[in-house]
């Protein structure tokens, strides 16, 4: 398993006319193949936010991709400064 983490900050003036964004990657990153559980985050006095994504293979987020970053690419064009986007296996430990 595979986990994306996405964190930007925005201003909070905008909340309204972000929301409809991002519940739009929301829908789309959920509809997505291998996509185990994808949430939104926030810190409502910063700004500070992002997505966190699971995924269930290498392939499932190699095959999203090129669906999920043109939506996404306009939240993240609306960050106060350049997005952190982190990518990690998940430790399973053998049994």
């Amino acid at each position: 398993m595979y986990l994306r983490l996405y964190q930007f900050n925005i201003n909070t003036s905008h909340r309204s006319s972000v929301e409809p964004m991002i519940d739009n990657v929301l829908a789309t990153i959920r509809a997505q193949n291998g996509c185990e559980r994808c949430e939104f985050f926030i810190d409502h006095d910063s700004g500070n936010c992002g997505f966190i994504v699971l995924w269930s293979s290498m392939q499932a987020v190699d095959a999203a991709a090129a669906v999920i970053f043109p939506i996404l690419t306009p939240l993240l064009a609306l960050a106060t400064a350049a997005p952190s986007i982190r990518f990690f296996e998940i430790y399973q430990p053998k049994t």
